[in-house]
């Protein structure tokens, strides 16, 4: 009688422990760009990260701020994100 509650108590181990495993999914792919910007003043940088960060965009790097002779400051911005 033991041994048949014990492998009664193994099999419904087995099963709870079989269901409980994570199925691995296949790693998220991400899209990657590289844009060039031209604000008028530091302010613009701000605003472009805010909608960045909106449409779900990741700044990984960006240049430093290069003034150009009529003003503008131009940088080079790359991007990440999960694709959709």
């Amino acid at each position: 009688m033991k041994i048949m509650s014990l492998s009664g108590l193994l099999a419904v181990v087995t099963l709870i422990t079989a269901g409980c495993q994570k199925k691995s999914a296949a790693p998220p792919t991400l899209e990657h760009k590289t844009i060039q910007t031209v604000e008028d003043s530091n302010t613009d940088i701000r605003k472009l990260m805010s909608e960045w960060s909106r449409d779900g965009w990741a700044v990984l790097s960006m240049s430093r701020a290069v003034t150009q002779a009529d003003g503008t400051i131009h940088r080079t911005v790359e991007l990440s994100r999960t694709k959709r």
